[in-house]
């Protein structure tokens, strides 16, 4: 049986992918054959798929970015999973949603067990922090969990990771929303919401006081150059929308752009208080400066600082 694990949210579909591999290695009572990155080929599948112990016991198999083979290697793949034994065991994983035209998916699709793990609605995160927390014997109150959310939104690996910071710098007591706010940072994404916002604004002082404090403070200037015109392409993205009078949430974008719920509020905020004309203006001179940027015509710092001081209301290329 072919079983894959795949999904908007890696976090969810890679610990459900684990806890498979684990039961499949108590069930069977022999090792798991592992195959990735450099280890997976066409021919090391089929050797897998084919192989037995000792005993006579066919080892599980899993496998992690299946479908990210292409040409003559995807039809291979394609052919061992057909030809895979009945009894084979085969869990998969996929980082994300595969391309629905590639062979292999196909493939997959026909043979196996689909396990989906879209990302989570925002009730869905509350309860899980909650679940999280009780794992490891605490408890989160719920102006901590919003407060959370609004610093990572629906990213649950970085929930994670900052849930574990809390629990171990505070280990006794319920988290509260002042421990939220003294032990974790402030995420780029948002610092970057606020340059985008004060740029389209014209508020050019703002927009060079955060480039030059907060987490941007001593980033690569050509990083945070990409990054500001990444999220300028979104807020036009999500202004042409609402010119098609459609109504996204904060919620809905945070999870389509993976975003915190903060950032996305900005995000959603200043599409609202803009006109699609001159922001696409201002993201055509973001990407001619960027063409600049990587032939050597301009240094990033100076194109940044450009970019703020002219604004949405400066000279339209």
């Amino acid at each position: 049986m072919v079983t894959v694990f795949y999904g908007e949210d890696t976090y969810r579909s890679r610990e459900a992918y684990r806890t498979a591999r684990e039961a499949a290695r108590e069930h069977a009572d022999v090792p798991v054959v592992v195959l990735r990155d450099e280890r997976l080929t066409p021919a090391a599948l089929h050797a897998a798929l084919g192989g037995e112990t000792l005993f006579g016991a066919r080892p599980p198999v899993a496998v992690e970015r299946l479908t990210s083979f292409t040409g003559a290697s995807a039809t291979a793949i394609a052919s061992v999973l057909r030809a895979a034994p009945q009894d084979a065991i085969v869990l998969v994983w996929e980082e994300g949603v595969p391309a629905g035209n590639g062979i292999v998916w196909r493939a997959l699709q026909a043979l196996a067990d689909l396990q989906h793990f879209p990302l989570p609605s925002e009730p869905e995160v509350l309860t899980w922090l909650v679940q999280r927390a009780a794992a490891s014997g605490r408890t989160i109150d719920a102006a901590a969990r919003r407060a959370l959310v609004a610093r990572c939104g629906a990213n649950l690996w970085l929930l994670a990771s900052e849930l574990d910071k809390l629990i171990l710098i505070q280990p006794v007591g319920s988290i509260t929303a002042a421990d939220v706010e003294r032990v974790t940072a402030s995420t780029p994404a948002v610092e970057i919401f606020t340059v985008v916002r004060a740029i389209v604004h014209g508020q050019a002082r703002e927009a060079l006081r955060s480039l030059a404090a907060g987490t941007l403070a001593g980033e690569d200037p050509r990083r945070i150059f990409f990054l500001v015109l990444r999220e300028l392409e979104v807020l036009l993205r999500v202004r042409e929308r609402l010119d098609q009078e459609e109504s996204p949430t904060e919620w809905e974008l945070a999870r389509e752009f993976h975003l915190p719920k903060s950032a996305a509020e900005h995000l959603l905020r200043t599409a609202r208080q803009t006109t699609t004309p001159p922001l696409r203006a201002l993201f055509d001179r973001g990407v001619v400066a960027y063409y600049h940027l990587n032939t050597g015509r301009a240094e990033a710092g100076e194109v940044l600082e450009r970019l703020a001081l002219e604004g949405m209301q400066g000279r339209q290329a």
